[in-house]
């Protein structure tokens, strides 16, 4: 295990409700002079914007960094839960993700790699 560069996280919540969560994505070579990807999760935890505008900034600014996926959420919004996802090395807008059951690796979204795959499955069973 590795000290993040610019002392982010990869997985946090807030008490105002608000969840990230980030992946590295796998690529062949890391970009050394890249910004830390941690602070992606940080930043949007302590920001006052929702997930969708924080996304759309980011979506912005992804060339800056490795690889990643990131999930941001507001949680129990007046509007209900708001998730969101964005990936910068896939399509260049966040989405935001319908109720449902979705994998994440080290790939876009769903990309059905044999372990994600398998660990959905298991996940659905229980």
């Amino acid at each position: 295990m590795e000290e993040g560069k610019a002392g982010g996280t990869w997985l946090g919540i807030s008490t105002r409700g608000k969840l990230g969560a980030l992946t590295n994505y796998l690529q062949p070579r890391q970009e050394p002079d890249a910004r830390g990807r941690g602070e992606l999760v940080s930043h949007f935890l302590t920001s006052d914007m929702d997930s969708l505008s924080y996304l759309k900034k980011v979506s912005t600014e992804g060339h800056l960094y490795n690889g990643f996926n990131i999930i941001a959420a507001d949680l129990s919004t007046s509007k209900g839960d708001v998730v969101c996802y964005y990936g910068n090395r896939g399509e260049p807008e966040p989405i935001v993700l319908t109720p449902g059951t979705y994998g994440l690796s080290n790939a876009l979204l769903e990309t059905p790699w044999k372990k994600l795959c398998f660990g959905k499955q298991l996940f659905m069973e229980a």
